[in-house]
């Protein structure tokens, strides 16, 4: 797929691990779909962080909590991404510390 410079930023990680995780999988997505490149959209369905009450109460006590639950099942990733804070205000610095605290706990 042919990216812009902007979106070679994010699937490089410049812009943080979580945009990484979900550019890696919109590739995957457009080259299945033989895509030459992304449109530009201002209206998208679905939902980030989606959840059930299922795997809320599973994941409840496992370090990562919803931040495990949204990078496995919205990011299809195997490794946790610390995400639960892009609704606020935390910067790519707590980000990082936050990521390596999440996957060193999680490799105890």
């Amino acid at each position: 797929m042919k990216l812009t410079d902007e979106e070679k930023a994010m699937l490089d990680g410049r812009e943080g691990k979580a945009r990484r995780k979900a550019m890696e999988l919109l590739v995957r997505y457009g080259e299945a779909l033989g895509c030459e490149n992304f449109v530009d959209t201002t209206n998208v369905a679905g939902v980030p962080g989606q959840s059930s009450v299922f795997l809320d109460n599973y994941y409840r006590d496992f370090e990562g909590g919803t931040d495990k639950i949204f990078s496995y099942f919205d990011l299809d990733s195997d490794e946790l991404v610390a995400v639960h804070y892009y609704m606020g205000s935390r910067n790519y610095r707590e980000e990082l510390a936050e990521t390596a605290r999440l996957n060193a706990a999680a490799a105890r």
